[in-house]
Formats: C-alpha cells, sequence, structure tokens
C-alpha cells in the first residue's frame, strides 16, 4: 500500500531533531515537490522562531518596572544597588594588608605564624572571590554568550 504526503509528513515530524532520515522517506522527498516544500518552510520556520527578537524595546518609561512589580511584588526591594567601587576598594584593602604584614614580619622566624597568615589569607581571598561572583551572577550571565548546539 503507498503512503499519501500527509503520511509521509507525519514519519518525518515523528523523526528527532538530526535524526537521519530513512531512505524511503528521503526518496519520497527528492521526488514530491510539496512535502519537499513543506519541510523548508518548517525548517526556516524553526530557524527564525529560535533567533532572538531584533525589536527594540523602550526602556525610557516606567512600564516594565511597573509590570514586573505587578508579577512579583517587592521587585524593586530587591534589586541591589551596589556598585564594583565597593569591591576594588575592598580587595585593595587586602593587597595593602597583606603588603603591610609581610613588610612588619620581614624579619620574623616563626615559620608557623608566617603559614597561619598566609593561609587565613588564602581563604579570605577565596571567600571574597565567591562572595563577589555569588552575589554579581546575573550580571556575569548576562554578559555570557551562549549558542545552542
Amino acid at each position: 500500500m503507498k503512503k499519501n504526503c500527509e503520511q509521509w509528513m507525519e514519519e518525518y515530524l515523528m523523526l528527532d531533531k538530526n535524526q537521519k532520515i530513512p531512505a524511503k522517506l528521503s526518496m519520497h522527498l527528492i521526488s514530491c515537490k510539496k512535502c519537499s516544500a513543506e519541510i523548508k518552510a518548517l525548517s526556516y520556520a524553526e530557524k527564525l522562531s529560535s533567533a532572538p527578537l531584533k525589536i527594540k524595546t523602550p526602556v525610557k518609561s516606567d512600564t516594565i518596572t511597573n509590570l514586573m512589580n505587578e508579577i512579583e511584588p517587592g521587585y524593586m526591594e530587591k534589586r541591589q544597588k551596589g556598585s564594583l567601587a565597593s569591591w576594588i576598594i575592598m580587595g585593595l584593602l587586602m593587597i595593602i594588608a597583606m603588603s603591610f604584614f609581610t613588610i612588619i614580619t620581614s624579619g620574623a622566624t616563626d615559620h608557623k605564624v608566617m603559614f597561619a597568615f598566609y593561609a587565613i589569607f588564602a581563604l579570605c581571598v577565596v571567600g571574597y572571590c565567591a562572595s563577589f561572583i555569588g552575589l554579581n551572577l546575573d550580571f556575569f550571565i548576562k554578559k555570557v554568550n551562549t549558542i545552542a548546539l
């Protein structure tokens, strides 16, 4: 029994994305202009729908902020109004503190105290970096450009 175009299209649509097309279906698509045109149109539609929108949204008004407040009350209170200046100042203070301690203890002979200080300082640097990334995670996520394969 011969399949009609509708049955061939159902078989094509049942395939997973990037799955190899069976030989019989490929032969039908080569010989049937209607089905091949429909598949080209579907592929083009999928490509267009997965592309980012190129419509510019005006951010001059408070419409987006008001909408977010309606969706999630208290949205504005949750937003952080911090700047990177405090992070830079803290980082510089840590570097100055380590330099100051190194200068003061340059003549020290107790290596256990020096090791303990540098271990504690290393933990402070790790904690500083982790908290910086953790608290500014949405900033880093927005800057990452991901490409779907």
